[in-house]
């Protein structure tokens, strides 16, 4: 909110208007983030996504990768693993994600 908006204090803005601001941000900020529980934009995992192929390119020329031995990591699977999903704003969220379903809804 306060990249868009230059609200720093959710708390701050009656539940109505923080829903019709939320509502309107575009998918990739971190408020919108933060509520679809995603981690990374979709540039960012075809990003990570290249890196792991060229890593896995890199990895199949070594003696492990002829083995079939120490995988390298996959970035995309560390990017998109679940966390559980801290509370972002003193508004309770499921209030505030109802009424943005309103919103959109009208």
């Amino acid at each position: 909110m306060a990249q868009y908006y230059g609200i720093l204090d959710a708390s701050a803005v009656p539940p109505l208007t923080l829903a019709t601001l939320t509502a309107g941000l575009p998918e990739d900020s971190r408020t919108m983030r933060a509520f679809s529980g995603r981690r990374a934009s979709a540039d960012e995992l075809l990003l990570a996504a290249a890196v792991d192929r060229l890593s896995l390119l890199v990895w199949f020329k070594t003696k492990d990768g002829l083995k079939g031995r120490r995988r390298p990591a996959s970035l995309v699977e560390r990017m998109t693993r679940t966390e559980k999903r801290e509370e972002a704003y003193s508004v309770p969220v499921d209030e505030l994600e109802e009424t943005i379903r309103r919103i959109r809804e009208s």
